[in-house]
């Protein structure tokens, strides 16, 4: 049986980093569903409801068309950047952080894909570099929010949560 090398006091920090990724990611996600209300001039409570069961990749294709008409043309074009570029990134490294089991080795923590059962390093460092990048995502998408001027409030988003109780 091979030793597993890995110190205790990297778990906590590795599974804090996990928390922030995902915490910022669904802040992403919750002003997309706030921009996609906008801009079908939807009230946002019902509008969120569509928005949440449009699947992940479908979203950002879903948004891309709405968009056309409805952003200024350079407030357009940094959207779409933001589509395809830090958010599309940011939901491949979000499902890799949520739906890989991860195991520990000689090597340090590691990711396992459920399908393939291929495991992948992943070093504190990493995550660290992934979490400054999810937040430079939301920094972005807030800007491009604020300058949309959306004037829907969060009160009805956090209704949302409480449909099901």
């Amino acid at each position: 049986m091979a030793e597993i090398n890995v110190p205790i006091e990297t778990y906590p920090e590795a599974a804090q980093q996990v928390g922030i990724f995902v915490a910022h990611f669904a802040a992403i996600e919750a002003r997309l569903g706030r921009i996609f209300a906008a801009i079908l001039k939807a009230d946002l409570r019902p509008a969120l409801l569509v928005f949440n069961e449009i699947g992940g990749r479908r979203r950002r294709e879903v948004l891309k068309l709405l968009v056309e008409d409805q952003m200024a043309p350079a407030l357009r074009d940094r959207f779409l950047k933001f589509l395809d570029g830090p958010f599309k990134t940011c939901a491949i490294r979000r499902n890799q952080l949520v739906h890989d089991s991860w195991v520990s080795g000689p090597d340090g923590l590691r990711t396992m894909d459920q399908r393939t059962f291929k495991t992948d390093p992943m070093p504190v460092d990493q995550l660290l570099a992934w979490v400054g990048s999810v937040k430079d995502a939301h920094a972005q998408l807030m800007e491009i929010e604020f300058e949309f001027e959306t004037d829907q409030p969060w009160s009805a988003y956090e209704a949302i949560g409480k449909l099901g109780t």
